[in-house]
């Protein structure tokens, strides 16, 4: 098939594609390699070496995951992420760099005071301070003594956690969809088009809530799950989704690099992506 010929056909509606998956199971290492090879066959690369291109994909992944995907060379294909509103809110409310809200050793390095709102890094983590339980602490912070306003606690967080805390008082606050409506607002007012991205397909890398799910699958996504056996770690907030079965492909990650059914899982589903109307 002319994927070329095809994509440029002005009939083409743009492809939602959501990624969920637990806390470490490689849903952005999966969005960066999918949006890699959707571009490849878009650009109808075939006389590249592909085996070439994908071991130097997998070898920026895995030197600097955050890297690739900020540096990411793909024209058509956007990588979203629900996430993105409420760690820019935090960023502009804490003034805590964006590399470090953007980086894996700094949320867990990290730790907020919620009473005033300073932070610290620790490098040894076994110095570091008491936190709080993001599921168990409540979101009324202050109580009354006369007419003086005192702190009820002291609460600290880690910066994972503090996102997780301040996206789930938003909710809390304005409603259970907050993030997907704030997500619809930016489509209407032309988000995509205000950077000129042109992209005809749209990875949500962090589908993690029901009504992230139902986003795609409302505008006939598809949703692609991520297992990653060897790397579960603690993520409470994933709960909500064990019981959903709304997927379209389940990926294991394995070894990227190395194993041949693992890349070509990522190439089938590419195709299939760009061959569904």
């Amino acid at each position: 098939m002319d994927y070329h010929y095809w994509f440029n056909n002005s009939n083409y509606i743009m492809k939602y594609i959501g990624i969920r998956g637990h806390r470490g199971s490689g849903k952005n290492t999966i969005a960066y390699l999918l949006a890699n090879t959707i571009q490849y066959f878009i650009d109808n690369q075939q006389e590249i070496d592909f085996d070439t291109l994908w071991s130097s994909w997998c070898d920026k992944i895995i030197e600097n995951e955050h890297d690739a995907i900020d540096n990411i060379t793909v024209q058509n294909v956007y990588l979203e992420s629900f996430g993105f509103l409420p760690k820019m809110l935090v960023e502009l409310i804490t003034s805590i760099p964006h590399n470090y809200i953007e980086s894996d050793y700094y949320k867990d390095h990290l730790f907020i005071n919620i009473k005033d709102l300073s932070w610290e890094v620790i490098d040894d983590l076994s110095k570091k301070p008491l936190t709080a339980d993001i599921y168990s602490l409540t979101y009324t912070m202050f109580q009354f003594e006369g007419d003086v306003k005192v702190y009820a606690r002291d609460p600290i967080l880690s910066l994972r956690d503090f996102i997780v805390y301040f996206a789930k008082f938003c909710m809390h606050a304005l409603g259970k969809d907050i993030w997907v409506k704030a997500m619809r607002n930016n489509e209407i007012n032309n988000y995509d088009d205000i950077y000129n991205i042109g992209q005809k397909f749209k990875i949500f890398t962090d589908v993690k809530a029901p009504s992230e799910l139902s986003y795609i699958k409302e505008k006939n996504g598809i949703v692609i799950k991520v297992t990653r056996p060897d790397n579960i770690k603690e993520d409470r907030g994933v709960e909500l989704l064990k019981d959903d079965n709304r997927w379209d492909f389940e990926i294991q990650n394995t070894n990227i690099k190395n194993d041949e059914s693992f890349k070509r899982s990522i190439i089938d589903i590419a195709k299939y992506i760009i061959n569904e109307k």
